[in-house]
């Protein structure tokens, strides 16, 4: 699981700028831990992350794109990716000033055009990154 955050992030595995043909944006790294618990709620933020995103002054908008795929029905299937992504959602919403129009969620309980495929993730960014400039917050979790 990873999360990006523009211009606070956390994830070891987000596209370069080049590869999606997109604007510059500063993007600072952090680290955030899981957003399950096994009461299926979520934690308080990770202090550091949670601190830096006080601390930035967020004067544009907010989006944020959340990738949750359990693998269903495949040998590697995976409990709770979907439930991360329904609890940064809830976070986000409930913590950070995000709204629900902010917000794309891809995942597998929704219809099968709208998963998590590579295709459906790069348009994803290309919608995040859509008019970006400083100010601005953006998020992206993959879990």
């Amino acid at each position: 699981q990873g999360i990006f955050v523009a211009p606070v992030a956390a994830s070891c595995t987000r596209p370069t700028r080049d590869s999606l043909r997109l604007p510059r944006i500063h993007v600072a790294m952090g680290v955030c831990g899981s957003c399950s618990t096994p009461d299926n709620k979520p934690p308080s933020a990770n202090q550091n992350v949670e601190s830096d995103l006080h601390m930035m002054k967020v004067t544009g908008k907010r989006r944020a794109l959340l990738c949750g795929i359990n693998y269903v029905g495949s040998r590697a299937e995976l409990r709770g990716c979907i439930n991360d992504v329904n609890n940064q959602k809830r976070a986000l919403i409930e913590h950070f000033g995000f709204k629900e129009e902010d917000i794309r969620l891809m995942n597998e309980e929704q219809p099968k055009e709208l998963w998590p495929y590579k295709s459906n993730i790069m348009e994803g960014f290309k919608w995040l990154y859509d008019g970006a400039q400083a100010g601005d917050l953006l998020v992206f979790q993959y879990s």
